[in-house]
């Protein structure tokens, strides 16, 4: 997303500071910010959208995906990925 040294050669630190804890607000705060680099001049590549996505299993092992994941699925779920994505690559997978 940050565009080479070469063309940029600033250290940039951006601080979000969000009041809930869930999936979409950290999705919300990655989205956010890449909009303010954008606001500010920074030649950022491309706009990130993303998504939080989680799974729970049942004891059977049963499995449902859950997408734009809240507080307690966050806390309780199996597997909690969040998913910032370009418009035609994944930079980043946490």
């Amino acid at each position: 997303m940050m565009p080479d040294k070469e063309k940029f050669p600033y250290t940039i630190r951006v601080v979000s500071e969000v009041l809930s804890s869930n999936g979409s607000s950290s999705m919300a705060s990655t989205c956010a910010s890449n909009l303010a680099l954008m606001d500010a001049g920074v030649p950022v590549k491309s706009a990130i959208g993303g998504i939080s996505v989680g799974i729970v299993v049942s004891e059977n092992g049963e499995y449902k995906l859950l997408s734009d994941i809240q507080g307690p699925e966050d806390h309780f779920g199996e597997w909690i990925s969040k998913l910032p994505a370009l418009k035609r690559e994944l930079p980043l997978f946490s």
